[in-house]
C-alpha cells in the first residue's frame, strides 16, 4: 500500500531552516512540502491515511507533483493550491478503479 507514515517532525523540520526539498523522503515529511496551516495539515494527514487504506500510491502522486513543479510549495497559498491538486489526483485515482 502507498502513503507511508507522515513524520510528526515535519513542522519542526520546516521551522529549523531545512528546505522542503531537502526534507522530502517518499511517505515522510510530506507535510513540509505543503507549508500547511493547521487545518491543511489535518486534511493532508487524513488524505494520506485514506490513500494508505484505499491502496492508493500517495508517494507516487507526491513525486508526480514534484515533477510538475507543484511541490515543494513556496508558501502557504501555494501549499493550498497543491493540496487541492493532491485531493483531485486522489479522487481521480479512485474513479479509475
Amino acid at each position: 500500500m502507498g502513503g507511508g507514515p507522515v513524520s510528526e517532525n515535519a513542522a519542526a523540520d520546516s521551522q529549523s531552516g531545512k528546505s522542503a526539498e531537502a526534507c522530502f523522503q517518499p511517505g515522510e515529511n510530506a507535510l513540509a512540502l505543503f507549508c500547511p496551516s493547521e487545518t491543511m495539515r489535518l486534511e493532508l494527514a487524513n488524505l494520506l491515511k485514506y490513500c494508505a487504506l484505499a491502496g492508493i500510491d500517495a508517494d507516487g502522486i507526491l513525486s508526480e507533483m514534484k515533477k510538475e513543479g507543484l511541490l515543494p510549495a513556496p508558501d502557504r497559498r501555494g501549499g493550498k493550491k497543491a493540496l487541492v491538486e493532491f485531493r483531485n489526483k486522489i479522487l481521480a485515482a479512485v474513479r479509475l478503479d
